[in-house]
């Protein structure tokens, strides 16, 4: 994901970005995925309490408010 952010930022600008704007480019993406992937795990945490009990939010060993913390902070 954040490699498709740095070519769309190479096709739209004409040009490779500067070194920091690559930099941002790719981890604002990354940490937007993230943010995102831990909202989809709170949504699926019942039925990832029967497919894969194991997961860090069925098991317990991390929260549904810490998981909404974490989500933010992405």
């Amino acid at each position: 994901m954040g490699l498709a952010v740095v070519v769309g930022e190479t096709i739209a600008l004409g040009i490779f970005p500067s070194l920091s704007e690559a930099v941002l480019g790719f981890l604002t993406a990354s940490l937007l995925l993230a943010g995102t992937m831990v909202l989809n795990d709170i949504q699926d945490v019942q039925i990832d309490r029967v497919n894969s009990p194991d997961r860090p939010l069925p098991s317990g060993r991390v929260g549904i408010r810490e998981a909404y913390v974490l989500s933010g902070i992405f």
